[in-house]
């Protein structure tokens, strides 16, 4: 992801600094939780914060990665609710010099009987 800039991330382990390139559709209603990043390399000298987004507004369902430290990582406090139809993304703040490289991972509950 480019310094101090905002990136956007995709499932599929894409990222780059257009929103609109990374949203993706659900297809049905449900809870979104259990945020979790594998940081399995971190050369980031500040932290770096995730955030589920939702039809272009960030969520409770948000964590932060600490500078130059690798782990694993979780939010499994907070979640939020999506209708089918809602547009989510992960987005990305890195502020300073350096990467983070590693795996997200999230949980879904479907609300559909």
């Amino acid at each position: 992801s480019d310094v101090g800039a905002t990136s956007w991330l995709c499932p599929y382990g894409i990222i780059t600094t257009t929103q609109a390139y990374m949203q993706f559709v659900c297809t049905e209603a449900g809870i979104i939780t259990n945020l979790f990043v594998n940081a399995i390399a971190n050369a980031s000298t500040t932290d770096v914060t995730y955030t589920l987004n939702k039809n272009g507004v960030n969520t409770a369902l948000v964590l932060t990665v600490t500078a130059l430290t690798t782990g694993v990582y979780s939010n499994t406090v907070n979640g939020t609710s999506v209708a089918r139809g809602d547009m989510i993304q992960f987005e990305v703040q890195l502020s300073t010099v350096g990467t983070v490289k590693g795996n997200i991972a999230c949980s879904f509950l479907s609300l559909v009987a």
